[in-house]
């Protein structure tokens, strides 16, 4: 798990916007090759550990990129992408030598430990244990989730958290009928450990960013591009909409309570 408070020291002088830019890079990226799921989430995992352990600057970070997605999908694919390929596919241009370099310098500051459980993992199991086939419920919670990694706050919490609240945000988005009054707190607390409070708790958290992002207009991102397409049940626009109506709410009441 990286530790955040580390990269915020180490960091002083990258800014957020270029982690953030660096991430939607890899997911265009993984998108255009056809990558499995689990090798967009060890890249921003990779990534965010390199950032906590040494300090990277602005001009090295599309570097960094380049580099964990070529490490994360020789873990992850069976037919990886060659190595030039994400050369031509980087803004930015790099001799093979320099990711080559670089690769071996990333794996040595992370002792060579690379793999990960994945809360992508985590979610598919959950969706098990709800045993439901509601593919909206489950791309929906992978939106969120994928979204929600570009928050340092969020991604402090341990990656079996992470998808159990994100799932637990989409059933509610979605109003899904529960099966019994205290499910969260017997079936679903007895196979991940995890209860309602526990999961409001991240559940506020993460409604309070989206909202925020949806006003800035998130639909500008590549993530929101790729979940607004038919294979991902078009749950971009959908969550855009509810956000929409979410925080007319909340500016309804303040402005009430303010009379």
């Amino acid at each position: 798990m990286p530790d955040y408070k580390e990269m915020d020291k180490l960091q002083k002088d990258l800014s957020p916007i270029c982690r953030r830019k660096a991430m939607e890079w890899l997911i265009k990226v993984h998108q255009d090759y056809t990558m499995v799921p689990e090798t967009l989430y060890l890249c921003f995992n990779l990534m965010d550990r390199v950032l906590c352990k040494t300090k990277v600057t602005s001009d090295k970070i599309m570097l960094l990129a380049l580099t964990v997605v070529f490490i994360a999908s020789k873990y992850q694919e069976i037919y990886p992408p060659d190595l030039y390929d994400f050369l031509e596919a980087s803004p930015q241009y790099y001799e093979p030598e320099e990711i080559l370099a670089y690769e071996i310098a990333v794996l040595k500051l992370l002792d060579y430990e690379a793999l990960i459980v994945s809360p992508y993992l985590f979610l598919e199991r959950y969706i098990d244990i709800i045993d439901t086939h509601n593919k909206q419920l489950f791309f929906l919670a992978q939106f969120i989730l994928e979204f929600s990694l570009f928050n340092k706050n969020f991604c402090k919490y341990a990656n079996s958290l992470k998808a159990a609240s994100c799932l637990y945000a989409a059933f509610k988005i979605l109003k899904c009928e529960e099966p019994t009054d205290d499910y969260w707190d017997t079936y679903f607390r007895y196979f991940t450990g995890y209860g309602e409070k526990d999961l409001k708790s991240v559940l506020k958290m993460i409604t309070n960013y989206l909202a925020a992002e949806n006003e800035d207009s998130f639909e500008v991102l590549n993530i929101y591009e790729k979940f607004s397409k038919e294979p991902f049940e078009k749950v971009a626009p959908f969550l855009k909409d509810f956000l929409k109506v979410l925080i007319a709410k909340k500016k309804d009441k303040g402005g009430k309570g303010k009379k």
